[in-house]
């Protein structure tokens, strides 16, 4: 597992994260202005089709009731020359319909003051030609069809229904020039919608367009950042590996050149000078714990660690560290301690990468305690394994708990000075516990100690 942590791959993504953002916001943007606009047309739209509706119904009504009136008129000179009384149905029909038809029309032109004029106008002279109408047919039932000619001959009727067809046809060129106008502007609407419409959906393409280019820009960008990183991260890798197995080599001999003159083989050694050479010793051995931890957090960060995951028993790996670090904590004269729970079950876990855990965990609680004890200690909670390694020593503060499984951090706590080492330890420890599927944490309150445990789950995946 490589875990990249910088600062100008961040920024990138961010960039990237806000552009894409800022996209969207526009396109909905464009979206809601095309909702918008497309919605006032429809209504405007829908507003002038009810008036071009309306102008069709005048339009009919007129021309049907004239057609009617003239009908009704014919059947009057029917009745007239024959004396029979079915030749004035179409009168009736006309004479029983004309207040209701009258209504209907003034509702259906009642946004048109003109022509609600000329309806007016036109009922009067209706009303006029059904009451001439009505006294020509009385009359010629009851004084025959001679007095109904001399009527006739006084052109009233004629004039009357001259009148109501002049009105009729202004009215109807009214309305046919009323329907043109609104037909066209149904039209218009029609147009500037779709135009709208489709300049809308043209800016929105190009708008995708534009933010998908830079988007893909900057992705590749990023990409290649990353990967220049990566490229870095790895010949890191390789130089540290490299110079820690060349380092490895010149140490191992010094190591047994300075074993060779304390054991007297190369000649006698006086006390000052074992007591040099045993500092030389420890030295040497720190210098080769340091590049072993070195490797070992190479091996983890490339992701390249293997765990050799067996049966095996946490009390005896236990058991194995307390006696590696006895004679260290008695030393410094430090107390150490097991508590061990015998009902443990065997787990699979990797024995040498858990007894390295253990051991970074008491080294590190011999080093920051300078008077007290060390308790190691075994137990099971909820299907878990935990173990847990306790001092008395300094302490850690709470501002400073999460920076302890940082790699290359060491906490000073108080007045107290860094000790030495790297702040490798626990980085490693975290990983190999995180490789177990497990988990590491950290209590501690200053000048009272500090535990660090981890628990492992009872099942294993062997995944890795």
């Amino acid at each position: 597992m490589i875990i990249v942590d910088n600062l100008l791959l961040t920024k990138q993504w961010k960039k990237i994260e806000k552009y894409a953002y800022f996209g969207i916001a526009v396109s909905l943007v464009i979206l809601v202005a095309i909702s918008s606009t497309s919605s006032q047309s429809l209504v405007r739209i829908q507003k002038d089709f009810n008036w071009a509706t309306n102008t069709r119904e005048v339009l009919v009504n007129l021309s049907y009731f004239l057609s009617s009136l003239k009908d009704a008129e014919m059947g009057q000179r029917g009745f007239m020359l024959t004396g029979q009384e079915s030749y004035l149905d179409p009168y009736k029909y006309v004479e029983k319909g004309v207040k209701s038809h009258f209504t209907t029309l003034r509702g259906i032109a009642a946004d048109n003051i003109t022509q609600q004029t000329r309806i007016d106008t036109c009922e009067r002279l209706v009303t006029e030609k059904m009451q001439d109408l009505q006294e020509m047919i009385t009359l010629q039932k009851n004084k025959g069809a001679e007095a109904v000619k001399k009527v006739i001959l006084t052109g009233t009727g004629k004039q009357i229904m001259d009148e109501i067809q002049t009105l009729v046809l202004k009215m109807d060129e009214e309305e046919r020039t009323l329907l043109d106008q609104r037909s066209k502007g149904i039209a218009l609407r029609v147009k500037l919608d779709a135009v709208v419409k489709t300049i809308g959906f043209i800016l929105l393409l190009i708008t995708a367009f534009l933010i998908i280019s830079r988007e893909n820009y900057w992705f590749a960008e990023y990409r290649n950042s990353a990967k220049e990183q990566m490229d870095l991260i790895n010949m890191k890798s390789d130089f540290v590996a490299t110079v820690s197995h060349e380092l490895r080599t010149p140490l191992k001999a010094i190591r047994e050149s300075i074993a060779i003159v304390l054991d007297g083989l190369a000649g006698q050694v006086n006390e000052e000078q074992k007591k040099f050479l045993a500092v030389s010793e420890r030295n040497v051995d720190r210098l080769a714990r340091l590049i072993d931890n070195v490797l070992d957090c190479q091996k983890l960060n490339s992701g390249k660690t293997v765990l050799d995951l067996c049966d095996n028993d946490i009390n005896e790996t236990a058991q194995e560290v307390y006696g590696l670090m006895t004679r260290l904590a008695e030393k410094k004269g430090l107390n150490i301690s097991m508590k061990l729970d015998g009902q443990l079950p065997k787990i699979k876990f990797d024995r040498d990468k858990i007894i390295q855990v253990l051991t970074n965990l008491v080294h590190n609680a011999i080093k920051f305690t300078e008077k007290g004890a060390i308790a190691i200690a075994t137990g099971m909670d909820n299907n878990v394994l935990c173990v847990s390694v306790k001092d008395t020593g300094r302490g850690i503060t709470r501002e400073d708990m999460h920076r302890i499984f940082n790699r290359f951090e060491q906490i000073s706590c108080n007045n107290h000075k860094k000790t030495g080492g790297v702040g490798l330890g626990l980085s490693i420890s975290k990983d190999i516990i995180q490789l177990h599927n497990g988990r590491i944490w950290a209590e501690s309150e200053p000048g009272k100690g500090t535990t660090v445990s981890f628990m492992l789950p009872i099942t294993v995946l062997e995944k890795i």
